[in-house]
């Protein structure tokens, strides 16, 4: 993007092409200010213009602005969408759940015939996904079914999630049984699908069954257990996992750590911690939070601020488990001395 906009700067005469052209290329890279402010420098705006930037801020998690811009582009632009504007708030709807929006969009496809304009399938993939989102698994399992292109396994995903989700399982496993075409989210989601409900055998069946086993998978796998309070057999597929070569993830551990805290097996907890030291892995918030619990499960005395792997990040977090910890153990002067760090660090944040 530099050099782009350095000729872009360079240029004597610019048209509304190479204004979106520059506002696509910031969004695409992530730098949705910059794309913004070029956005609102533009002399003449279209519909693909708007449609460049709408679509920035919701690909880049800012659904909330992307919905606004709409707005503001329907009321003062005298412009109307097109199907990629639609596909771009579909997903901006799906994460701000706004089911009503949602289908007020949908109804625009339809009154101006854009719906047939599905050339690549995107468009009913974006419509799967909001309504699955919204748990309106009938409607999105319609579009799925009157699709041409219905078995794209983004859909299928969409769709089996949203069953798992409202607990409609025998209809994510019919789903799951009539398409062809499964990925590793396809498998994971069922799994995890069933050891929600208490099916653990069921699970353990599919992932036996799944060809292409990932980290996410394996996880699932520890995760389940540990959910449905079989320890040992989370242990078991957590040993299993690192004897197939899988290095498991920071989740697998805050997982294990919590069930360590929670069964008071201090010494697994310490094993894991052994590993994870030997793997050189680098400590989030979520890891050193968790270990934290484990000490205060068993009585110890908690580790201090200054001992924590995550503490130089200066984070608030970590002080749930310490406040939990010291208060426990009765610990009175150091508890106190760790509420009065929090609230003056919540107090310099806003400062």
């Amino acid at each position: 993007m530099v050099e782009a906009r350095v000729l872009f700067d360079e240029m004597e005469e610019r048209n509304v092409i190479t204004w979106t052209s520059m506002i696509s290329g910031y969004c695409r890279v992530g730098d949705v200010e910059e794309g913004f402010n070029l956005f609102c420098r533009i002399p003449e705006r279209n519909v693909v213009s708007w449609t460049a930037m709408i679509g920035g801020f919701a690909w880049n998690g800012f659904h909330q602005e992307a919905l606004l811009l709409f707005l503001e582009m329907m009321r003062n632009s005298g412009i109307r969408p097109n199907r990629e504007t639609i596909i771009s708030l579909a997903y901006a709807c799906a994460a701000m759940e706004f089911p009503r929006l949602g289908k007020q969009l949908h109804s625009y496809l339809i009154i101006n015939g854009l719906e047939d304009d599905d050339y690549d399938g995107r468009l009913c993939k974006s419509l799967i996904h909001m309504y699955s989102s919204f748990g309106i698994l009938d409607y999105a399992h319609c579009i799925f079914n009157n699709s041409t292109q219905n078995h794209v396994v983004q859909s299928v995903n969409c769709l089996i999630s949203g069953y798992v989700r409202t607990g409609q399982l025998e209809k994510a496993q019919n789903l799951f049984d009539s398409v062809a075409i499964r990925d590793k989210v396809t498998w994971t989601s069922m799994i995890d699908g069933y050891f929600d409900i208490g099916h653990v055998s069921k699970a353990c069946h599919l992932f036996n069954n799944m060809p292409d086993k990932d980290a996410i998978a394996w996880t699932a796998m520890v995760s389940g257990h540990v959910q449905n309070e079989l320890f040992p057999e989370a242990t078991y597929f957590f040993s299993e996992m690192r004897s197939h070569g899988v290095s498991p993830l920071h989740s697998t551990y805050a997982i294990l750590f919590g069930a360590s805290g929670a069964m008071a097996c201090l010494d697994y907890g310490r094993q894991l911690h052994s590993l994870l030291i030997k793997a050189q892995s680098v400590f989030d918030l979520i890891l050193d939070n968790s270990m934290i619990s484990i000490k205060n499960s068993g009585r110890e005395k908690p580790a201090k601020l200054t001992n924590t792997p995550y503490a130089a990040c200066k984070a608030n977090f970590p002080f749930v488990s310490l406040f939990d910890g010291e208060a426990s153990i009765t610990f009175i002067l150091p508890f106190f001395t760790l509420f009065y760090l929090s609230v003056v660090r919540v107090i310099q944040s806003f400062s």
